[in-house]
């Protein structure tokens, strides 16, 4: 009896949906802070603007773009995708991050 239940625990516990991230970057000025991010598809990036002129997040292969996020706004996007997704900011394109997603 105690394998059947184990076995139903197992399978039970499987089948639960696994629950996304939440990550943060902060827009400093002319940084992404953190630069690079490690993230799994499907967690929440949430973009804050800490700086004094709004900026964007823009993914350069198009898959996101948060549009203007001004002083003291956020955005949250989805991770849209497995692999590296590069970004800049569309206001100040030397201002540059990475998404990596396993």
């Amino acid at each position: 009896m105690k394998d059947i239940i184990a076995g139903l625990v197992i399978t039970a516990s499987s089948t639960l949906p696994i629950s996304a991230e939440e990550h943060h970057v902060i827009i400093q000025d002319t940084a992404f802070l953190p630069k690079t991010l490690s993230v799994a598809r499907g967690d929440t990036i949430v973009f804050a603007n800490a700086g004094r002129s709004p900026h964007t997040a823009t993914a350069v292969d198009d898959s996101f773009d948060t549009g203007r996020i001004g002083t003291g706004q956020t955005v949250a996007i989805a991770v849209p995708a497995a692999g590296s997704i590069d970004f800049i900011c569309a206001y100040h394109p030397s201002m540059r991050g990475r998404i990596e997603t396993d």
